[in-house]
């Protein structure tokens, strides 16, 4: 799994940005009142499915009140992020030490948990707009979209396992798997569907119905 807290403050030199009001399209939803990115540095080197993508997406979820991030790696991947704050039970919990009866169901499974990246460029880091004093700390659980079966870009759409993870050399499933590129509007879904997740562990509500398929739908 790649790091993406250490990444480069530099990769934010020519950033645009797209204020707060601005719509975008996620498949068949429209969503308002976003701020949007575009990151040139860290943008793919190679034409794809990526074209015409953002680099950091942030809104709030109407559904839960929950801000969310769409951000793009330092390697060209996506990813998703949803906050919680201080009085969510789940609140500091790290990725590795959540709770077994919140078993939160995300593509890849949650890998990032980690309080707002304030030190660090806006355009590239998980947190949403300037603090200020009244505002209450918040605590990011994420995913990433570079799992052995998804396409990074510049690698090849057909790679062996173990060229992306080389701890499965021995693995009995470390075979030949057909990489798909996650979307925006997949990684959108994901980042809807953690929040629902979320909301359901801090009202003490049943927990939604969540697909565990690990590749995009194709509503492309």
């Amino acid at each position: 799994m790649t790091d993406e807290r250490n990444g480069d403050p530099s990769a934010v030199a020519s950033a645009r940005i797209e204020i707060d009001g601005t719509a975008r399209r996620f498949g068949s939803v429209e969503v308002v009142s976003l701020t949007v990115f575009h990151v040139p540095e860290v943008r793919p080197g190679v034409p794809g499915p990526w074209d015409g993508e953002a680099d950091k997406i942030a809104w709030t979820d109407p559904a839960t009140g929950m801000a969310c991030i769409i951000r793009r790696s330092r390697h060209g991947h996506l990813c998703g992020y949803v906050a919680v704050e201080p009085e969510h039970p789940l609140f500091g919990y790290e990725a590795d030490a959540l709770p077994r009866d919140a078993a939160l169901i995300v593509h890849g499974g949650v890998s990032y948990a980690q309080a707002c990246e304030h030190r660090r460029p806006i355009a590239r880091s998980v947190w949403r707009r300037p603090p200020t004093p009244d505002a209450p700390p918040a605590w990011w659980f994420g995913f990433e979209c570079d799992q052995i079966s998804d396409e990074v870009p510049g690698r090849s759409s057909c790679q062996t396992a173990v060229e992306r993870r080389p701890s499965l050399r021995d693995h009995p499933g470390g075979g030949v798997h057909t990489s798909v590129y996650w979307r925006e509007a997949e990684v959108y879904r994901e980042c809807v569907s953690l929040a629902a997740q979320l909301d359901a562990v801090a009202n003490g509500s049943p927990m939604p119905v969540v697909s565990t398929t690990t590749e995009p739908e194709d509503d492309r």
